[in-house]
């Protein structure tokens, strides 16, 4: 294991392991994974990332006071398996909303607070093992830079909003609430349930949306939910309906 100060402890019945900083606590999950010390549940915190990514190994940038962390989330039944990014946005939107903060989802694996992105979740799967990277922006976000990266939305933090929590208070919150959400919708529970009840809560539902396929094809499509595998249904402008199960979304201009 590349050395990394850590610190290992028990928080909300759960093991968590702290450190000051580390390239990205995703890489020190799979580190501690491969070293046989992550067990489900465990959770991986860093006051600050070098080398912090997101969705398609965007870098994720990580100064010091917002929340970056991973946590080893059950292998889920086969029907959730594509779910877990969405059982994830979902849990740390109900945190957000208990604080008052009218959050949305934007498909995949991001959330909105007034238009602005607050937070992005990053789901990795390595023999059978699961871990579900939070980034969430509590006293600083990115400049706007729009103008080199189209598709990325404006950044907002949580402390703009008047929310003044820690990353440590903010991550229990959201662990107690993804256990409790995984927990209960996969026991037994139907993938197409959840994902009716998840479209009240989705960014740009019914709005026409840019959709960045990643192939070096953009179009211009409505919005219309969400597919029963997790993916995005949209009208084209020829009135097509289609699924897309991954790329990047932002609102028309």
């Amino acid at each position: 294991m590349t050395f990394v100060e850590i610190h290992e402890s028990n928080k909300f019945g759960l093991t968590l392991f702290t450190a000051a900083a580390c390239t990205s606590t995703m890489d020190l999950a799979w580190q501690l994974f491969e070293a046989g010390r992550l067990p489900e549940w465990a959770g991986v915190l860093a006051e600050r990332q070098s080398s912090g990514r997101g969705q398609f190994q965007r870098p994720w940038h990580s100064p010091p006071g917002n929340l970056y962390a991973s946590l080893c989330v059950p292998q889920p039944p086969p029907a959730w398996c594509n779910l877990i990014s969405l059982l994830a946005a979902e849990a740390l939107r109900v945190v957000l909303s208990g604080l008052g903060l009218g959050a949305t989802i934007k498909w995949p694996n991001d959330l909105l607070v007034a238009g602005k992105k607050v937070a992005g979740i990053l789901i990795e799967e390595r023999a059978g093992t699961v871990v579900a990277g939070v980034g969430l922006n509590l006293t600083s976000a990115p400049m706007d830079n729009r103008r080199d990266r189209s598709h990325a939305m404006s950044a907002g933090c949580l402390q703009e909003f008047g929310v003044a929590l820690g990353p440590m208070e903010i991550w229990g919150r959201f662990v107690h609430e993804m256990r409790r959400n995984f927990l209960e919708k996969t026991a037994g529970g139907a993938p197409a349930d959840f994902l009716h009840g998840l479209e009240a809560h989705l960014a740009f539902r019914g709005r026409e949306i840019v959709l960045d396929a990643y192939n070096g094809a953009k179009a211009c499509v409505v919005m219309l939910g969400l597919d029963s595998s997790g993916g995005i249904r949209v009208r084209t402008g020829e009135g097509q309906q289609r699924v897309f199960h991954s790329g990047s979304i932002y609102p028309a201009a």
